[in-house]
């Protein structure tokens, strides 16, 4: 900051001028410190006040009143990470550090709200913490007193008979990887990665309506389209034999799938129905190099929305990193697809994730006092620059939890945050600017939710290596008693995973 420049420069040229006096010379060097630990899985940056003018002697330096970052937990809204972790510890398997990304596990609970505000469209709860000591684990100890700040926000629901209709091109990976097992353990009749596909593509058809259009493209070397331009009708097999008769074949061309389901969507575009490709792979080529070009250029047709990307990973193997960068090109969502019962729940009550978003390019940004320094973030994105976070599409039936950690030596009552929301309705900028004290926040009631959202990425960090059992073991949160079914799941999951990490 321009207050310490100028200081080290004060400094300097004193003593040069003393060392001068005396007949000596000067020679030195200085390094600064950043203000904010490093402690979370996404980095956050130092806050830097805005230029000033070199004060003279008599003269003090703004005090800015507030700061302020921008933030998403992921604009893919995946859940991946999440099911793959806690399918692995069922399994009695160490999960990758690669799967601890804790705005994931956030986006796969569905937090109740907590004394919440209507903001339309969204419903918001927003409350703050103050954390015991040790009551949070983190990587590096602090001195100062800790806050968890906590916001649920949850869009619009739509029911079936609400929504638009959809014309789906569905793009099924045949290739002979999805003949392996679903996991270690499997049951009934279901038990490839393949068969996984069938019960969510069967479950699908529960869900359609008179309107719906299918496309099914199948590809494993090369490609093929088993049924084009369906119309939905409960008394036409024809969907249904499909879906019964594929098989496994060959190794994995996914561009050429690609391409083909594209060549099949756009032929049967509807600009007045949503337009979608879903792709369910184990997401790995062996042949073939994709190129995302074709799914970034159709997001947008002749100025209207395009042909969005979703994408479901079969089974707890697939390239989950490789799946989420599509489908951040592509605008939607994805999701790890394990077993038949995620396959019920993806294209049942889950569907709907996949369809329609509620309002599109939504950004999300807090201002905090200056008194307080942002230590820990779960987002997947953090920066001061807003062109430096993606916005996201938020779609019907869905909700995101945020947590975000902050220390301070000297909290106020009438300290105010401020949660700004822009986003694009019929086209149309919107913005939605909460402003609450801490009095407020801490009057909110959201204890319990932020306990329990700490839980879910005290996880993640221990997953991902940024906390160690230990240190998670000893610390209150993990001792606490009042607790919510999410915060036992979690507790349940970290306990499988130390006694995993302690028997290794």
């Amino acid at each position: 900051m321009i207050t310490h420049r100028f200081a080290f420069i004060f400094v300097t040229i004193m003593i040069n001028l003393l060392l001068t006096s005396c007949g000596g010379e000067a020679d030195g060097s200085g390094s600064s410190a950043n203000k904010t630990p490093q402690a979370s899985a996404t980095p956050v940056p130092a806050v830097l006040a805005e230029d000033l003018n070199e004060p003279d002697d008599n003269t003090q330096p703004e005090n800015h009143e507030s700061s302020a970052f921008y933030f998403s937990y992921d604009d893919s809204a995946s859940t991946a990470s999440k099911e793959l972790t806690f399918t692995a510890l069922q399994e009695g398997r160490v999960p990758p550090a690669s799967w601890g990304r804790p705005y994931e596990y956030l986006n796969s609970e569905k937090f109740t709200h907590f004394n919440a505000d209507s903001y339309l469209p969204f419903d918001v709860s927003f409350g703050i913490y103050a954390a015991q000591a040790l009551e949070i684990p983190l990587r590096e100890e602090i001195d100062d007193a800790l806050y968890a700040l906590g916001v649920n926000i949850s869009g619009p629901n739509m029911t079936q008979e609400e929504r638009p209709n959809v014309v789906l091109t569905l793009l099924v990976d045949v290739s002979g990887s999805m003949e392996a097992p679903y996991a270690i353990e499997t049951y009934g009749d279901h038990r490839t990665l393949l068969d996984v596909v069938k019960v969510g593509l069967m479950t699908l058809l529960d869900h359609l309506k008179e309107g719906d259009v299918l496309n099914l493209v199948t590809f494993s070397t090369g490609s093929d389209i088993p049924v084009q331009n369906w119309f939905y009708n409960p008394s036409d097999d024809t969907f249904t034999n499909a879906v019964a008769g594929l098989y496994t074949q060959a190794s994995t061309n996914l561009n050429a799938g690609i391409t083909k389901a594209y060549e099949a969507a756009l032929q049967s575009y509807q600009s007045h129905k949503a337009n979608r490709v879903i792709i369910l792979t184990d997401a790995y080529a062996n042949q073939g190099e994709v190129n995302p070009t074709i799914i970034a250029e159709n997001t947008v047709i002749n100025g209207r929305e395009g042909i969005h990307f979703a994408g479901i990973g079969i089974g707890n193997g697939f390239n989950d990193r490789f799946l989420n960068q599509l489908t951040d090109i592509g605008k939607s969502v994805y999701a790890a697809m394990i077993s038949p019962g995620d396959a019920e729940r993806i294209f049942g009550a889950g569907f709907m994730n996949f369809i329609d978003s509620a309002v599109s390019d939504v950004k999300f940004r807090l201002s905090y006092p200056n008194n307080f320094t942002h230590f820990s973030s779960a987002a997947e994105e953090v920066s001061e620059d807003p062109e430096q976070v993606n916005s996201t599409n938020f779609s019907y039936n869905s909700s995101q939890f945020f947590l975000e950690l902050f220390s301070t030596q000297n909290a106020s009552d009438s300290d105010t945050f401020v949660l700004t929301i822009t986003y694009k309705e019929a086209g149309e900028t919107q913005t939605i600017e909460i402003e609450k004290t801490l009095a407020q926040l801490q009057a909110a009631g959201g204890e319990l939710h932020i306990k329990s959202a700490a839980a879910a990425t005290t996880l993640a960090s221990l997953v991902n290596g940024e906390l160690s059992c230990d240190v998670v073991l000893a610390s209150s949160l993990y001792a606490a008693t009042e607790v919510s079914e999410i915060f036992s799941n979690y507790r349940d999951a970290i306990d499988h995973y130390c006694a995993l990490i302690n028997k290794n």
